[in-house]
């Protein structure tokens, strides 16, 4: 099975937090971590820039103390 195209569009992704962000994909296979500094807009295939998004919401919802399960507040990240 090939993989989707769209997964491997570059989409640009913008850190909205007051902190530089990490985050790591697929860490087991020697992949090295991402950083995104605070405020700033970086390019990623699909995939990556969806995982990214997805633990940079988590972050930003646990600072708040926020559920990160509350989707009306995902949704406004």
């Amino acid at each position: 099975m090939e993989p989707q195209i769209a997964n491997y569009d570059i989409v640009a992704i913008q850190n909205i937090d007051d902190e530089d962000f990490v985050f790591e994909y697929d860490r087991s296979r020697g992949n090295y971590p991402h950083v995104i500094p605070a405020g700033q807009v970086k390019r990623f295939p699909r995939f990556l820039a969806e995982h990214a998004v997805k633990h940079l919401i988590d972050k930003i919802l646990n600072k708040r103390k926020e559920r990160t399960s509350n989707e009306p507040l995902r949704q406004a990240l």
